[in-house]
């Protein structure tokens, strides 16, 4: 069905007219319509997480960094988006491949200033802006860490994982009630917490055609450790990123070695050095991902920060 959406009646329609628009409207991804040439809705999995994001969003335009304007928010049988208008230019993966370092250089500044700014609002606990929720893909297993956690609880759940070897270590570890501390690197989890979009993939990064650098993506902005967003950018930087064109077989075409290796030496201007820090978390990730119900042990035996009950 061919949307009829008007752009002069954003404010006018009634809930359900609106959702009927988004339903009708383009799908440019898994989580933006296309409305009009001039706004898209975005999806978010709660209304508690769009809250999130739009506080995020609302703080980094305080500090002067360029970011969607959010026209309406609107919630409707368990969907919640946000309208935000669209911004003219091209996402910083499609161009990426064919970029020069001058280029380079002067978006990887841009993006200095701007963490630099997030950096100047703190808080004493970890966690997104609003709830308080620690969503953090570096502190995700089964169990989860509860809303607003502190410095010790985020300590203690890297401390662990990076402790672990096997489920049934863990398991005879918990009862007899050995907590050892790691013996390798741990990154400082010290508050205060620095706000932290922990989004800043290529894909979230759109250039206009005058150069200026803008932040697409706050879903998973909130306060975390210093280290968290050179890392994720690191992380988020991964085999799916494709450069546009097709290869020979019809698959999109990887980045290049020499590409890789730019974005690297961006996210270092951009964000800082923590290469020690992103090993170790890789390193955890990797464990979270395969063993994630492997604290329970710990947790009964031992207790230990949590967001799930522990059975």
């Amino acid at each position: 069905m061919e949307s009829k959406f008007r752009e002069d009646s954003l404010q006018y329609y009634d809930t359900e007219e609106l959702f009927d628009h988004i339903n009708s409207s383009i799908l440019l991804s898994p989580k933006t319509h296309q409305l009009s040439s001039r706004y898209l809705a975005r999806q978010y999995p709660s209304i508690s997480r769009l809250n999130d994001a739009v506080l995020a969003i609302e703080t980094a335009r305080k500090l002067r960094i360029p970011v969607p304007v959010v026209r309406r928010i609107c919630e409707h049988k368990g969907l919640a988006y946000t309208i935000i208008e669209r911004i003219s230019g091209v996402r910083l993966c499609d161009i990426w491949a064919k970029l020069n370092w001058p280029t380079t250089i002067d978006l990887a500044l841009q993006l200095r200033t701007y963490i630099g700014r997030l950096r100047t609002v703190t808080s004493p606990v970890a966690g997104s802006m609003k709830t308080g929720e620690c969503s953090s893909f570096w502190l995700t297993d089964h169990y989860g860490l509860p809303d607003e956690a502190t410095s010790g609880d985020i300590n203690a759940f890297l401390k662990f994982w990076l402790n672990f070897t096997s489920v049934r270590k863990a398991i005879l570890d918990a009862e007899n009630r050995i907590n050892p501390e790691p013996e390798g690197h741990l990154p400082s989890t010290e508050s205060p917490f620095f706000l932290t979009n922990h989004n800043l993939s290529p894909s979230s990064l759109l250039v206009t055609p005058t150069g200026k650098l803008y932040l697409l993506n706050w879903d998973m902005a909130g306060f975390y450790p210093s280290c968290f967003e050179a890392t994720s950018m690191r992380y988020l930087l991964n085999p799916h990123h494709r450069t546009p064109g097709r290869s020979k077989r019809g698959a999109p075409r990887p980045w290049s070695f020499c590409a890789r290796w730019r974005w690297i030496v961006f996210t270092m201007i951009a964000a800082g050095n923590f290469e020690g820090d992103y090993r170790i978390l890789k390193h955890i990730k990797l464990k979270t991902d395969h063993f994630p119900h492997s604290r329970r042990a710990h947790l009964l035996v031992l207790d230990g920060p949590t967001k799930h009950p522990v059975y």
